[in-house]
C-alpha cells in the first residue's frame, strides 16, 4: 500500500514498511527489504541506492534520510520499495515525499 508523507527541506524522512501474512498478522519476508530506488523532484535517481532497511521488530522495517535544504529541495520524491514475503512472493510498493517550502521561507519586496 503507497503512501504520501510530507516533510520541509532539511527534514528527516522516516520511511516505514509492514509486512502482513494472509491472517494479517506481521511476519518478516525471506529477504530483507531494500529501498530499491530514490527519485528526486526532477525525476532523476539518487545515486545511493539500493539501501537495505532495518528491521524494528518481526514483520517491521524502517529506512531513514535526510532532505536537502533550499528552494532546489521542494518537490515530491519517490521512494521504491522491494521485498519478499513469507511465501517468496515478490512484491514492490512505492512512498510519495512531499517536501513543501516553510512558510516564510521566500520573502517578496514590495515595489
Amino acid at each position: 500500500m503507497s503512501s504520501v508523507l510530507n516533510y520541509q527541506p532539511g527534514a528527516q524522512v522516516t520511511i516505514i514498511l509492514q509486512i502482513l501474512n494472509n491472517l494479517g498478522f506481521r511476519e518478516d519476508g525471506y529477504t530483507t527489504p531494500m529501498v530499491s530506488s530514490l527519485f528526486l523532484p526532477d525525476l532523476s535517481q539518487s545515486g545511493l541506492y539500493p539501501l537495505p532497511m532495518i528491521r524494528i521488530e518481526r514483520g517491521l522495517y524502517y529506512h531513514k534520510f535526510t532532505l536537502p535544504t533550499g528552494a532546489s529541495a521542494v518537490g515530491t520524491y519517490i521512494a521504491d520499495l522491494a521485498y519478499t514475503d513469507g511465501y517468496n512472493n515478490y512484491l514492490q510498493d512505492f512512498v510519495q515525499i512531499v517536501c513543501s517550502a516553510n512558510f516564510g521561507q521566500f520573502s517578496v519586496s514590495p515595489t
